[in-house]
This record gives C-alpha cells, sequence and structure tokens, in this order.
C-alpha cells in the first residue's frame, strides 16, 4: 500500500469547511478509505469514501451510482444507496475525490448478517479473501 496516495486523515479531522466530522475508520482497500463520520449540517451519520490519490481522476463511480438511482424502479434498483454529497480534498501530492452516502447501522447489520457465512464458507474450503 503506497501511503503516499492515501489521504491521511485521523478521528475529529473535518472536512468540507467542518460539515462532516470524522469518527471512525470503517476500513480501506485498493483504491479507497471509508470512514464513518457525522453531518454536522443535518446531524446524522454518513460514510464518507476518499479515493486515492492516484485513481481519483480515473472514476466515475459516482455518476454510476446517479445512473442506477434514476433506474430504481426496477427491481433491486431501490438498494443502490444514494449519493448525498460530493468534493475534492487537497492532499500533499494530489487531490483525493470524496463522496457522501448515508450510513445506517440497521443496513450495516444487514451486510453483516449476510458476509459473515460466506466468509465462512470461502474459509470453509481453504479459500481467503484478500481484499475486504
Amino acid at each position: 500500500m503506497d501511503s503516499c496516495a492515501y489521504l491521511s486523515l485521523q478521528v475529529g479531522d473535518r472536512l468540507t469547511e467542518g460539515r462532516y466530522r470524522r469518527v471512525h475508520k470503517l476500513g480501506h482497500g485498493g483504491h479507497s478509505t471509508i470512514w464513518l463520520a457525522r453531518d454536522l449540517q443535518n446531524s446524522r451519520y454518513v460514510a464518507v469514501k476518499v479515493i486515492i490519490a492516484f485513481s481519483s481522476g480515473n472514476t466515475d463511480e459516482p455518476g454510476l451510482l446517479r445512473y442506477l438511482r434514476a433506474s430504481s424502479e426496477k427491481p433491486g434498483g431501490d438498494l443502490v444507496r444514494p449519493l448525498l454529497d460530493e468534493f475534492w480534498v487537497a492532499g500533499p501530492v494530489k487531490r483525493h475525490r470524496c463522496w457522501i452516502e448515508l450510513f445506517s447501522a440497521q443496513l450495516a447489520q444487514s451486510i453483516i448478517d449476510q458476509l459473515i457465512p460466506g466468509i465462512a464458507f470461502l474459509h470453509s474450503e481453504n479459500i481467503a479473501h484478500g481484499d475486504m
């Protein structure tokens, strides 16, 4: 993991003129870090996805999410979380693209309830997933 590609953030740091305050690091993958943050303007918890500097200009995941939400009348379309905000943050090397999605404890529990049996199955087959 190239540490200079990731934006260095700490719990308590704020983004976008103080609107989003980081609460807890939820995880990271090959191209991003996800933070639980508090939206101080709307008094709710959100997930902040911070893309690594070198991938920030190469992804249009927010555009894809907007497209999929526009098709939400189709079966499964309602499962796509709405994009609440999108912005760029200056880092020491390059700018980082960030976007905000609503964080729901119920959704997180539902995902965990589905994920754990799947991981247990993979492990029973001697398979380890390397990027969760």
